[in-house]
C-alpha cells in the first residue's frame, strides 16, 4: 500500500527457538490509528461542548481549545457579529456514518468523520479534526457539506486504520525533480503537491485555467464565478473590483489518507479575498447585510475588502483520471472598510 514501508525481519535459527508468526511480525510495525471509534465520539462530543460554552459567552477562550483553521475563522467571525448566545442551541454532533483515522504514531494527528444525516433532507457532512501535539486537544479544523451524488473512497476498518500521505503541512514526501523513474506513489504525491492552488487557480479563470483540466466540472467554481460576476456588474461604474484566490493562509495546507481501492481522500482549503475601490466622486458602497455586519459600516465610498473560506475536500484517483470535488464548506470570515 501506498505510503507505508512494512519491516520484515529474520531470526537466526537455533535449536529449540520457538516459531515466530509473519504476520504478527509485520502487524507489530504498523502504526496504530489515531482514535479509535469509540474515542472520535468523545472527542466530538468534547469539541461540540467547548464551542458551545464559547458561544454561550460562559467561557469565551475555549474557543481556541475547540475550533483551528477555517472553523476558527468562522467562529471568530460569528463572535464578532452575533455576540455572546447563551440561549443557542445544543450542538449535538450527530453519530458519524464513517470514520477515517490514519495511522501515525507521531504528532500531529488528525481524524475525518462523515456524519448521518438527521433528516432525509439534509445532507451529511465531513468533519476534519487536528491535534498538533501531544498536550494539544483535538480541535474542529473544518466542516464541509457533502455535495449531493457525492462518493468517497472505502476506507480499511477504523480499527485498523488507513495510511496518510499528508497530516496537515503538505504531502509527507515531494517527489524530486529530475527523477530518471518515478512509482506511483511519487506520482500521486506530486498530485497531492499544492492541490489547492491549483484549484484555486480555477476558481479565478475557470476552463481557462490551466488546471483546469485536472479537475472534474463542479457547481461550486460555477457558483463561485457567477458571484464574482454578478458583484462586480452591480458596482459597475462606482467602484473597481478585483477578487484574488490563493491557498488558505498562503500555505500549502493539506490533510490525505489512501482509501482500500488507492483512491485518495485530500482535504484543503482556500481563502478568497474581493476589494472593491470606490470610483472618484462616483458615489457610495452599499453592501449587503452580511458584510455590514462584519465590517461595522453602513456604507462606504472608500475601499471594502471582504475574505472568505472554503474548506474542499477531493478524492483524488490512484489511476488517471480527473480530480473531483466532494464537501466544501464556505463562508465569509472577515470585512474591512477603509
Amino acid at each position: 500500500m501506498l505510503g507505508t514501508a512494512l519491516l520484515s525481519a529474520s531470526l537466526a535459527g537455533c535449536a529449540g527457538a520457538p516459531a515466530v508468526d509473519p504476520a504478527a511480525q509485520v502487524a507489530a510495525t504498523v502504526p496504530p490509528p489515531s482514535v479509535l471509534p469509540e474515542q472520535a465520539q468523545q472527542i466530538r462530543d468534547e469539541v461540540a461542548g467547548r464551542l458551545q460554552a464559547a458561544r454561550g459567552g460562559t467561557n469565551p477562550s475555549l474557543l481556541e481549545q475547540a475550533a483551528v483553521g477555517p472553523a476558527a475563522d468562522l467562529e471568530l467571525l460569528r463572535a464578532q457579529v452575533d455576540g455572546p448566545q447563551p440561549d443557542a442551541e445544543t450542538l449535538d454532533p450527530p453519530a458519524a456514518a464513517v470514520l477515517v483515522a490514519p495511522r501515525t504514531g507521531t504528532w500531529p494527528r488528525w481524524f475525518v468523520a462523515v456524519t448521518d444525516p438527521s433528516t432525509d433532507d439534509e445532507l451529511p457532512s465531513l468533519e476534519l479534526y487536528d491535534s498538533d501535539d501531544v498536550r494539544s486537544p483535538y480541535r474542529l479544523w473544518g466542516r464541509m457539506t457533502l455535495l449531493p451524488g457525492a462518493v468517497l473512497p472505502a476506507f480499511p476498518d477504523a480499527g485498523r486504520g488507513a495510511v496518510a500521505l499528508a497530516d496537515g503541512t503538505g504531502p509527507d514526501r515531494v517527489p524530486q525533480d529530475g527523477d530518471d523513474e518515478q512509482s506511483d506513489e511519487d506520482e500521486l504525491l506530486g498530485v497531492l503537491a499544492e492541490l489547492s492552488g491549483r484549484y484555486a487557480s480555477v476558481l479565478a479563470d475557470g476552463d481557462a485555467s490551466t488546471a483546469a483540466a485536472e479537475f472534474e466540472p463542479d457547481a461550486f467554481v460555477e457558483g463561485v464565478l457567477a458571484r464574482a460576476g454578478a458583484e462586480q456588474a452591480a458596482v459597475a461604474g462606482v467602484a473597481e473590483t478585483t477578487v484574488t484566490h490563493t491557498p488558505y493562509g498562503d500555505d500549502d495546507v493539506l490533510y490525505a489518507v489512501e482509501g482500500a481501492d488507492g483512491d485518495v481522500l485530500a482535504v484543503t482549503a482556500v481563502q478568497t479575498v474581493t476589494t472593491m475601490t470606490v470610483l472618484p466622486g462616483a458615489g457610495v458602497l452599499q453592501p449587503d447585510a452580511e458584510v455590514r455586519a462584519a465590517a461595522g459600516i453602513e456604507e462606504t465610498d472608500g475601499t471594502l475588502t471582504t475574505r472568505s473560506v472554503a474548506a474542499l475536500a477531493f478524492v483524488v484517483p490512484a489511476e488517471s483520471g480527473a480530480i473531483r470535488l466532494v464537501a466544501v464548506g464556505e463562508g465569509l470570515v472577515s470585512a474591512e472598510a477603509s
